[in-house]
């Protein structure tokens, strides 16, 4: 008997590509997942004279696992690690068709990527994918790649990270397109702003990241309400509460004024009468410390509570299940200051650390606070 080894023709990828993905937003949406992947923070797409750039501030590719894994079609490694290496986030990138992607999105990439662990050491990477003939061997195909020794910056001033260029694009960008992107990925996306680091080169930075903490920034200045459209989605989540519970605290410090309102839309809860939508203010006293006497500790306060109904049909065709997983990630008590989310408050993963002692108040299943008015309570 005789031996020989199958061939596999270049026309193989494009083939792929469009029975695999078969929509440029879900081709796009991979490689966000690749940021996400790769432990970032933000990841930047930015579209301009007819090309993508996806730029992140994650943990960046060495030699080695360009070689190993992004050299290599339908990869199995991340089905192995199931957690991202740094900070446990679950994979969600589909395990290896990210050459797919690109290929299927433009004709050209540049791939520019700094490790972690390697500040000093830019890897760059060029492949034009019409040079993959079809009836040509894909091993065949060549990829232009090279280490240097320089640095580089990517989001956010990082100076690790990995930046996608897509030139010679196939397909057209508009309002549209961008709406799915955003239908596709606003899962990865944490509701809550955070501050902005300066660029550093250190691991420790990708360390005090936490893993829910994940941002994708649009850029299309010549797609019209680009930003809004890639919102419209995880809008859409959060505008679709059943109830609500918010209140402000004005000039605290010099016997202002605070409020609360609870509001509840037509129908809920579940069996009311109610038809139309109902809302209640009441004002409130500004209760002093006991111990300290003299004056409140807070002077401007905003808060909102919604209460979500994880059942039955959702907008936007968004899939119960996926409701429930976002709002078990994100679904916490958070506290801004200036705009950003200060740490600690309410999280699962810092024990000790719960400087407003929420994991107290949830202990005691306090429900009832001695603000509320009567009428409020039942």
């Amino acid at each position: 008997m005789r031996e020989r080894q199958f061939i596999v023709d270049a026309a193989l990828l494009q083939e792929l590509g469009e029975r695999l993905i078969g929509q440029p937003a879900i081709a796009l949406g991979e490689l966000v997942k690749n940021s996400f992947d790769a432990d970032a923070s933000t990841c930047l797409i930015r579209f301009w004279n007819d090309e993508i750039v996806i730029c992140d501030n994650g943990a960046g590719m060495s030699a080695r696992e360009f070689l190993r894994y992004w050299m290599r079609i339908g990869t199995t490694h991340k089905v192995t690690r199931a957690k991202s290496p740094i900070l446990r986030r679950p994979l969600t990138g589909s395990k290896g068709i990210g050459r797919l992607t690109a290929q299927f999105l433009a004709d050209e990439m540049i791939l520019e990527s700094t490790s972690v662990n390697d500040p000093n050491c830019l890897l760059y990477s060029l492949v034009d994918w019409r040079n993959a003939i079809p009836g040509q061997n894909l091993s065949k195909v060549n990829v232009l790649w090279d280490r240097q020794s320089k640095t580089a910056e990517y989001v956010d001033g990082s100076k690790f990270g990995t930046r996608i260029t897509l030139k010679s694009l196939k397909n057209e960008w508009n309002t549209e397109t961008i709406r799915e992107l955003g239908s596709d990925v606003w899962m990865l996306r944490s509701p809550f702003k955070r501050p902005k680091r300066e660029g550093t080169d250190r691991l420790q930075e990708i360390e005090k990241r936490r893993p829910e903490d994940f941002e994708i920034e649009i850029d299309a200045p010549d797609i019209a309400d680009a930003k809004q459209a890639f919102d419209e989605t995880l809008a859409k989540v959060f505008s679709n509460w059943q109830a609500r519970i918010y209140g402000k605290l004005e000039r605290g410090r010099s016997n202002g004024s605070a409020s609360i309102s609870v509001e509840f839309k037509a129908g809920y809860p579940e069996g009311s009468k109610q038809r139309k939508s109902f809302r209640s203010t009441t004002r409130l006293p500004i209760k002093q410390r006991s111990d300290e006497p003299s004056e409140p500790l807070v002077d401007n306060v905003n808060f909102q509570i919604l209460i979500f109904k994880a059942a039955g049909r959702q907008p936007s065709g968004i899939a119960v299940g996926d409701l429930r997983k976002y709002l078990d990630q994100f679904g916490n008590v958070s506290v801004y200051d200036a705009g950003f989310r200060l740490p600690y408050y309410g999280s699962r993963d810092t024990a000790g650390q719960d400087w407003l002692k929420i994991s107290v108040d949830q202990a005691r299943r306090i429900s009832i606070s001695d603000l509320l008015p009567e009428r409020l309570r039942s």
